[in-house]
């Protein structure tokens, strides 16, 4: 099967790509705006739960994301119970680009520590200054299959990101026989500590502050495993 891809993510584990199929199999992202986040990127019954801890703001017409912002301080908001994430993260940059007002897509980068992510290709819903904006990465973990998605939410203000929320779901996984790689709906949930991702200057380095870790590196991502998460 040809697949198109969208998004490539580096880490220290895995190799992630979005990709759009051109075949028969699952469409990640829909083709046209849409007022809610697909059901294919994360099911309605995972997004039930993870609206306890992130607000996901549905309509079609969100507001001008395009910007660069940190997260600053990262507060770990919630973590599954035999989850074991670290107890302090550096700063998260990122920044949206490109947007499109017409398919409500943009383009969007992340930076923290010395990891990277980029996407193509993120769809952007909700209604006046309040949005989610989310993007979906495939790729395998031990041989298994996974799908996972990550959500960012807002209320657009002129000095940042007001209430923002950044959630990464395991959307799904294929075959997984000796249960090595974390439960499809497994998630965690971070936030701005101060209560708004102010406006910054996109940093061309990075390098980790303080000892905190990465919500972007392999030692976070690796939490779909459970043996890397002991």
């Amino acid at each position: 099967m040809k697949f198109i891809c969208k998004c490539l993510l580096v880490m220290s584990f895995f190799i992630f790509y979005a990709c759009t199929s051109d075949g028969t199999d699952t469409i990640i992202v829909p083709s046209m705006p849409s007022a809610t986040i697909s059901t294919a990127a994360i099911p309605d019954s995972i997004q039930e739960k993870m609206e306890n801890y992130i607000p996901i703001y549905e309509g079609t017409t969100p507001p001008n994301i395009e910007g660069s912002y940190v997260i600053s301080p990262v507060k770990l908001v919630y973590a599954a119970a035999d989850d074991n994430p670290p107890s302090a993260f550096t700063d998260l940059y990122i920044r949206f680009s490109n947007q499109n007002t017409a398919t409500n897509r943009a383009v969007y980068d992340e930076k923290q520590g010395t990891a990277m992510a980029h996407s193509d290709s993120v769809l952007i819903i909700g209604s006046g200054n309040q949005f989610s904006a989310y993007f979906v990465s495939t790729g395998t973990s031990y041989g298994i299959y996974v799908k996972t998605t990550t959500v960012i939410s807002g209320t657009v203000t002129a000095s940042g990101i007001s209430g923002l929320r950044y959630a990464f779901v395991m959307a799904d996984k294929g075959a997984d026989p000796k249960d090595s790689v974390v439960a499809v709906g497994t998630f965690r949930v971070f936030k701005d500590n101060d209560g708004l991702a102010a406006n910054a200057v996109w940093p061309t380095a990075l390098l980790l502050k303080g000892g905190g870790a990465s919500a972007l590196s392999g030692k976070f991502r690796s939490f779909m495993s459970k043996e890397a998460s002991r």
